[in-house]
C-alpha cells in the first residue's frame, strides 16, 4: 500500500500537483497503538508515537514539500538487533551499528584496552552453590533486560520463557545477550529445550564447565555456508526454490531414517501454561517443515494464551543434528502420537498447526484416531495441500524468502535437508474427514499481488466445520497478530462439548 501511495505521489509531482506520501509508525493514543501488537512492536523497538508529534512532522512535511516521508518513533539500536538477526541489511546498518556489532571483540590485540573478562575463569574461583547461584543471576537479570523489566526479580524461575513474554526475536536477543556476558554461545533450541530460567541456568552452567557442548560460532552468510547453504540462498534470490527442494530432497534420501517410532522419541516442548486446576484441552501445537521451523513459531501464540491454556509444541525430527529422520509419514505420526500419549497422560488435548505443519497435524489426527486417542479438536492455520497449492503455488519463493529473511534460527545441512525429507513425505498426503471438529483460520492478508479474478488466494479447507479469517498474512497472523488468533482459537475451543473449563 505504502509502495502504490509513493508511486501516486511521484506521478502527482511529475504532473506538477501537490502530493505527499506518509509512511507512518506506530501511532499512540489509543486504537492500534494500545491494541493487539503494540507489545510485540515495542519490544522490537517500535515505539508509539504522540498524536500531536507526529501532525507536526506531518504539518513540516508538506511545508516543505516533500514527496516521500517516513514518521516513525524507533529505538534503532534496540530495532536493529531483531531486524539483523540472522542477515546483514545495508538499509539499517547506514542507520545505526547495533551495540552487540560495534563493541570489540575480547583479546582484539589492543594493549591500552581493558583486559577481556574470562567467565569461566570468574565462576572457577567461585563455590559450587555461588556458582549456579551467579549463573542463574546471570540469565535471569539478561532476560529482564530484553523484556525492558526493572528488576530480574520480575522472571519468574521456574516458568517457561514464553509465560514472561518471549517471542522468537526476544530469543535471538536474549542468546546475543547471553553470549556475551557468559562468552558461550547457546544455538537456538536450547532455549526451547530448557524453557525456565532455573532449566537453562543449569544447561549454561554445564557448558560452561564442559564448553565441548557449546554452540561453535554462527552460522554466516557468504563464505562460510557450506555448500548446501550456499546453493539454497542462490535459489531463494533467484526464485528458484521449487528446484532446491526437490533437490533437496534427493539428498535427503541418504540420511539415516526410522520406521520404528521408538528409535526417534519427540520430547514436547512447554510453551505456557494454564490456570491452576484447568480442565479444557492442552493446546498441542505441531511445528513447521521448512528449514528454520521449531517451536518458536508458536511462541507469540502461546505467550498470548499464556494463563488461559496449556500450549506445548511438538518439534519435528530430524532437524538437529544426530536425529534420525522419518522414513515414512506413518512412522512420524507414531512418534508423535507417542508423544502426545506421554505428555497429554490422559487429559483432553486439541492439535494445532500452521502452514505445512497443518498437514502434519492432519495427519497425526487420523493416525491417532485410528488408535482411538485423537484430539478433541484440530486447528488448521493457513495450510496449502500439495494436491491443490494454490496461492502457495505462486507464492513458494516469497514465502519461503520471507521465512528465511526472518529467521532465528540459523540455516544448516541438517535443516535444510531434513526440510527435503519432509517434502518428500507429505507429496502424498491428501486431505480426508476427521471426527474431530476442524477450525480453519486463514490469512487476511496476502503475501503479495494476486491478479487472477478467477481463483482466491486465501487457504481453502472443505472439511473445517468452522471457518475464521483472521489480521496478517501467512506469517503474520502468527506474530504480531497472534493475539487475536489466540482469542480465536481459545473462544473456539471453549464453545465445544467438553471444552469449558
Amino acid at each position: 500500500a505504502n509502495a502504490a501511495l509513493d508511486a501516486l505521489a511521484e506521478r502527482r509531482r511529475a504532473d506538477g500537483l501537490p502530493a505527499t506520501s506518509v509512511a507512518w509508525g506506530l501511532w499512540g493514543g489509543g486504537g492500534m497503538g494500545d491494541g493487539e501488537g503494540a507489545a510485540y512492536l515495542r519490544r522490537r523497538g517500535v515505539r508509539p508515537m504522540d498524536p500531536q508529534d507526529a501532525l507536526t512532522e506531518l504539518f513540516r512535511a508538506v511545508a516543505a514539500g516533500e514527496a516521500q516521508i517516513t514518521v516513525t518513533d524507533t529505538d534503532w539500536e534496540r530495532f536493529a538487533l531483531g531486524f539483523t538477526s540472522h542477515r546483514p541489511s545495508p538499509l539499517i546498518s547506514a542507520l545505526v551499528v547495533p551495540a552487540s556489532a560495534s563493541a570489540p571483540a575480547a583479546g582484539n590485540g589492543n594493549p591500552a584496552g581493558p583486559r577481556p573478562r574470562d567467565p569461566r575463569a570468574e565462576l572457577a574461583a567461585l563455590g559450587p552453590a555461588e556458582r549456579a547461584a551467579a549463573v542463574r543471576t546471570l540469565v535471569r537479570t539478561e532476560a529482564a533486560a530484553v523484556l525492558g523489566y526493572e528488576s530480574p526479580d520480575e522472571i519468574a524461575a521456574d516458568e517457561p520463557f514464553t509465560l514472561a513474554g518471549f517471542d522468537s526475536l526476544a530469543v535471538a536477543e536474549f542468546r546475543r545477550r547471553l553470549a556475551t556476558a557468559a562468552a558461550t554461545e547457546l544455538t537456538p533450541e536450547a532455549f526451547y529445550d530448557h524453557n525456565t530460567p532455573d532449566a537453562l541456568a543449569a544447561h549454561l552452567l554445564d557448558l560452561l564447565q564442559d564448553p565441548a557442548g557449546a554452540a561453535g560460532p554462527a552460522e554466516g552468510h557468504g563464505p562460510g555456508d557450506t555448500t548446501l547453504v550456499a546453493v539454497y540462498r542462490s535459489a531463494v534470490a533467484d526464485s528458484r526454490v521449487a528446484e532446491a527442494v526437490e533437490a533437496l530432497g534427493a539428498v535427503s534420501a541418504l540420511r539415516p531414517d526410522f520406521t520404528d517410532p521408538g528409535q526417534q522419541p519427540v520430547t514436547p516442548v512447554r510453551l505456557a501454561d494454564g490456570p491452576a486446576g484447568d480442565r479444557g484441552p492442552l493446546l498441542i501445537a505441531v511445528t513447521g517443515t521448512t528449514a528454520v521451523s521449531g517451536p518458536a513459531e508458536f511462541a507469540a501464540l502461546a505467550a498470548a494464551l499464556a494463563g488461559r491454556r496449556t500450549v506445548a509444541a511438538l518439534p519435528q525430527p530430524g532437524f538437529r543434528p544426530g536425529e534420525l529422520l522419518p522414513g515414512t509419514l506413518e512412522a512420524l505420526c507414531g512418534a508423535h502420537a507417542e508423544a502426545i500419549t506421554r505428555y497429554a497422560a490422559g487429559r483432553p488435548y486439541a492439535l494445532i498447526g500452521h502452514s505445512a505443519g497443518a498437514n502434519v497435524a492432519h495427519a497425526l489426527t487420523r493416525h491417532l484416531e485410528a488408535r482411538g486417542t485423537g484430539p478433541a479438536a484440530l486447528v488448521l492455520a493457513d495450510l496449502y495441500t500439495p494436491s491443490a497449492p494454490g496461492a502457495m503455488g505462486t507464492w513458494r519463493d516469497v514465502m519461503l524468502r520471507w521465512a528465511a529473511d526472518r529467521a532465528v534460527v540459523p540455516l544448516d545441512d541438517t535443516r535444510l535437508t531434513a526440510m527435503g525429507a519432509f517434502h518428500r513425505l507429505l507429496l502424498d498426503w491428501a486431505p480426508r474427514p476427521t471426527r474431530a471438529p476442524v477450525l480453519h483460520l486463514r490469512a487476511g492478508e496476502p503475501m503479495a499481488a494476486w491478479t487472477d479474478p478467477l481463483t482466491d488466494w486465501r487457504s481453502v479447507w472443505d472439511g473445517a466445520h468452522t471457518v475464521a479469517d483472521v489480521p496478517g498474512n501467512h506469517f503474520t497472523m502468527m506474530t504480531e497478530h497472534a493475539p487475536t488468533m489466540a482469542r480465536t482459537v481459545d473462544a473456539w475451543l471453549d464453545a465445544l462439548p467438553g471444552g469449558d473449563r
